[in-house]
């Protein structure tokens, strides 16, 4: 979500590799991703608005 929202909405990037087999593996393979604040504001705000305008 957060390089969704860097790109402006595009889904035409690159994505982070994270080991998601290894951290499998290791026990490690976290349940969620943490994002930064600015991403969670953007997307409570697109949230917001987007419930509003199907009410």
């Amino acid at each position: 979500m957060e390089s969704c929202i860097r790109n402006g909405g595009e889904n035409k990037y690159k994505l982070a590799h994270m080991s998601k087999a290894k951290l499998r593996r290791e026990g490690r393979l976290p349940l969620s991703i943490p994002c930064s604040a600015h991403t969670a504001l953007v997307m409570h705000a697109f949230r917001s608005i987007t419930a509003s305008a199907h009410s």
